[in-house]
């Protein structure tokens, strides 16, 4: 150690927007750059597949309300709808999902009901589906998440092939809020919502941008990088997932 002359590598990559991402301005035209037609499509497919499977699978033996009986196919428009609206929940928050089309005045949220009904609201959320069931046999990825993992490799692929980080990156963990049931949600007594989902992620430094990220399911948790040996500790590991498709990029 004492003949070692420190050597900083010299940064030469063309980082920034690309793949079609360079000049886009437009808040809708970068929101559709990460969920094209082909995500969108495919949750079309799949939200009405689950919704026949349901009707079929129960109405033998239950009576639907009037609501489920009257489920049409739902449309991309109608899901770019429902994303929307997700989004705008997360500026404008109330306390429940009914809240939002209420029609007093005093509390009322006009937007929401001009675009979508309640019931319509209501009823693509119960059957919002991203994958088929009967692909479970063939599924490859983690178990625990494979009702959402199609949504999960496209959003990762995306991050990846629209932007290239700066040289200043940097991994760390964080966490969710949830409320609901779900086996691999972190129980932290210190915080005051003491329920949350962990997840690693890769973000530049200078712009916050998120490059990939990895969900963490506990023993389930599966990582896959070629630069992973037995003997690389669990922390290491999540950072070498996370590094890799970023190596000899410079």
């Amino acid at each position: 150690m004492d003949n070692y002359t420190e050597h900083r590598e010299v940064f030469s990559c063309d980082f920034g927007p690309r793949n079609g991402a360079e000049n886009v301005n437009d808040i809708v035209q970068c929101f559709e750059l990460f969920f094209d037609k082909e995500i969108i499509q495919q949750i079309v497919r799949e939200t009405n597949r689950y919704a026949e499977q349901y009707k079929n699978d129960r109405g033998k033996l239950f009576s639907f309300r009037l609501l489920v009986r009257s489920w049409t196919c739902v449309t991309e428009s109608e899901i770019y709808t429902l994303l929307g609206l997700f989004l705008l929940m997360g500026i404008v928050q109330k306390p429940t999902t009914r809240s939002y089309f209420l029609k007093r005045r005093v509390i009322s949220t006009p937007g929401f009901a001009d675009v979508i009904s309640r019931d319509r609201f209501e009823l693509i959320c119960k059957f919002l589906y991203f994958i088929d069931n009967e692909s479970l046999p063939t599924y490859q990825g983690p178990t625990i998440l494979f009702k959402i993992y199609p949504v999960i490799c496209h959003l990762n692929i995306k991050f990846q092939t629209l932007y290239l980080p700066n040289q200043n990156i940097a991994i760390d963990e964080s966490l969710t809020l949830w409320k609901g049931c779900l086996s691999i949600r972190q129980y932290l007594p210190l915080k005051g919502s003491k329920f949350r989902i962990k997840t690693f992620k890769l973000c530049e430094s200078r712009t916050g941008y998120l490059w990939c990220f990895l969900a963490h399911t506990g023993k389930y948790t599966v990582l896959q990088s070629s630069l992973i040996t037995p003997d690389t500790p669990k922390t290491a590991a999540v950072v070498l997932e996370l590094l890799e498709p970023l190596y000899n990029e410079c």
